[in-house]
């Protein structure tokens, strides 16, 4: 464990403030919600230039005093997060900050999860099916790392992200000396209880904190169960639920729940679709798009929908690419075959850009609204920009159309990145060069997915330089 100051000098914001430099090397950006005693940070790593997880704490919510403490902490900490396990981030360091204001502090230096809070995700009411597949894959991570001695302390929602390809991922690891096989699952039992409710129902007031409100209780103070809250629940998983979240588990272990999380999605292979589903190939009328969000690819990380519909089908479809691009003939938007946008989620992790706070107006259904890149000198971004649209059912795309008054920019229709963000990480389905009015891009799809990239790899030039908008982004089914 490493001992340093909090601060690379005088000029530094005060402690724990964004902008602040922790261990002379790791600058805080963003702070999300934690437990009493901790402070979740996005952080930058100046010298190896990385985006990385900060968690900010008090020594005494997590050992007893005494430097023997602390050193076992480290162990435990780093051991839970050296990588065995893919649900888990990497503990990258773990620095002793002497002399901090308020006192001593301990960082857990960890690998960042790009991607979305679990309050986010909770809160769009993702298909029982896709929360109990994620739980299971978190709870088997869960059971291996009890077999080499380690927990995965999961008492928090905030310490939870979910990652790019859907996963959960314990994205702020810290192994207090209170840690126990029971207190994990009853974590699991909690996270899967947030997922099927959108409420944590763990005691404590500061849940609220987390972005999720505490869960409803009856009279008698006990938990409601999630088919209480939600009737179209399925009462077995609502009552696994409830065992898992019972006094130290009831007695579960992390490997009953992944076994008893198999047995129910093998009697469930399959959940009621949303009645917008087609049910018979040709276009796919009048599906609500679930949210757009910007992305910086490479230098930072960034995020993606939150779940919307159950399938073992693969997340992104894989073809060869087509080079399609051709305007309608009218500038009108289709309108009987297409996804119709209502709604967006913006997130941007790609600093630079500053084109954020309206990307949701590419997929509102007005054209007089648009989400527009910054106006740069080149036409070439200095990032790898897009908007990642995620529609609400797995669907056979064939071709994007795109409504914009920039002609002359250029897109690429991709899938989407995994969990690690890279631009490599994904497949060209098609390209385009976009004309004044609504450009149609075919695309090769010949899997259903539910997520598409929308790449810019070149700006429109304008007075001044060069930029574009993207008024309004639809999809059409595979004909």
């Amino acid at each position: 464990m490493t001992t340093t100051g909090c601060s690379d000098g005088p000029d530094d914001p005060a402690p724990w403030n964004a902008g602040a430099v922790v261990g002379s090397r790791y600058r805080l950006i963003e702070r999300f919600d934690g437990p009493r005693g901790s402070q979740f940070w996005l952080a930058h790593d100046i010298r190896l230039r990385r985006d990385v997880s900060v968690d900010v704490i008090e020594p005494r919510t997590i050992a007893p005093a005494g430097a023997e403490a602390l050193r076992r902490y480290s162990r435990d900490t780093s051991g839970t997060g050296d990588g065995r396990e893919s649900h888990v981030a990497r503990v990258y360091d773990i620095i002793e900050i002497l002399g901090s204001e308020g006192g001593d502090r301990v960082a857990v230096i960890a690998e960042w999860i790009p991607g979305r809070t679990l309050a986010e995700v909770a809160a769009a009411g993702p298909a029982a099916r896709e929360a109990a597949r994620a739980v299971r894959a978190l709870a088997a991570d869960t059971s291996a790392s009890h077999r080499h001695g380690h927990h995965l302390p999961l008492d928090h929602p905030g310490r939870v992200r979910v990652a790019l390809d859907r996963s959960l991922v314990l994205a702020y690891p810290s192994t207090p000396a209170t840690a126990t096989d029971e207190a994990d699952v009853v974590g699991l039992g909690a996270i899967l209880y947030a997922l099927l409710t959108g409420a944590w129902p763990l005691d404590g007031s500061e849940s609220s904190y987390a972005g999720l409100p505490p869960a409803a209780r009856d009279r008698e103070g006990q938990v409601l169960a999630p088919a209480l809250v939600r009737p179209d629940i399925d009462p077995e998983l609502s009552a696994l639920t409830v065992s898992a979240l019972g006094p130290r588990g009831s007695g579960m272990s992390a490997d009953t729940l992944v076994a008893a999380l198999d047995g129910w999605l093998a009697a469930h292979p399959h959940e009621q679709q949303s009645p917008a589903t087609p049910d018979a190939p040709g276009p796919v009328g009048a599906v609500a798009v679930g949210a757009a969000l910007v992305v910086g690819l490479g230098v930072a990380g960034w995020g993606v929908g939150a779940w919307a519909v159950s399938s073992d089908a693969p997340l992104v479809a894989v073809g060869e690419p087509a080079s399609i691009a051709e305007p309608f003939p009218s500038a009108t938007v289709p309108q009987d075959d297409a996804f119709a946008p209502t709604g967006a989620t913006v997130v941007v992790l790609g600093r630079g850009d500053g084109a954020g706070e309206d990307a949701g107006a590419a997929v509102d259904g007005d054209p007089s609204t648009a989400w527009s890149t910054d106006r740069r000198p080149s036409p070439y971004p200095d990032e790898d920009i897009g908007l990642v649209v995620t529609l609400p059912v797995l669907a056979e795309v064939g071709d994007v159309w795109i409504d914009s008054l920039s002609p002359g920019a250029t897109v690429e229709i991709r899938t989407v990145p995994d969990r690690s963000g890279r631009l490599d990480s994904t497949r060209i389905l098609g390209t385009g060069t976009i004309e004044a009015g609504v450009t149609r891009i075919a695309v090769a799809t010949p899997d259903p997915t539910d997520r598409l990239l929308v790449r810019l790899t070149g700006l429109a030039p304008v007075d001044g330089g060069y930029q574009t908008s993207l008024s309004e982004i639809g999809f059409t089914g595979k004909r």
